[in-house]
């Protein structure tokens, strides 16, 4: 940059900076997300559990309730996560007790429960994480 004036320089280093700076977010932009980026850790493979569910329960988790069911299968209980209640009603999705349903679950990592990531009663179902098992209201895809 020999030979160019103060102002010349500078204009010729703002432009640089500019480029690198585009070349910076479209080489960000290009880079693929994790895939289980937001995904909760689950183990094992995809089950589908069929059975009845013998009640329905809202825990409180940071100041919102989360819907678990219990089902019975067969012989044996098991505890599913669902989603956050309001999730369910904004979805008109509502369970009760005594009603058949499947889901389709991972086991939750640490935990006796399961993941739902979609849970069918009668005639109705309702995806509630992607095949990640990211959950479907944090992403904004209803």
């Amino acid at each position: 940059m020999e030979g160019l004036a103060p102002f010349h320089r500078e204009v010729v280093v703002v432009k640089l900076l500019a480029a690198m700076a585009i070349v910076a977010s479209v080489l960000i932009a290009q880079t693929p997300d994790a895939p289980s980026a937001g995904a909760p850790e689950t183990t094992g493979e995809e089950v589908v559990l069929s059975g009845t569910i013998h009640r329905v329960v809202k825990h409180s988790k940071d100041g919102q309730a989360e819907v678990h069911i219990l089902i019975t299968t067969g012989d044996r209980d098991v505890e599913a996560h669902l989603a956050p209640a309001y999730f369910l009603s904004w979805r008109q999705f509502q369970l009760r007790a005594g009603e058949h349903v499947e889901i389709a679950a991972r086991k939750a990592k640490g935990d006796p429960h399961y993941l739902a990531r979609t849970i069918t009663a009668g005639a109705r179902t309702l995806k509630l994480r992607d095949e990640e098992y990211r959950p479907l209201w944090k992403k904004g895809q209803h």
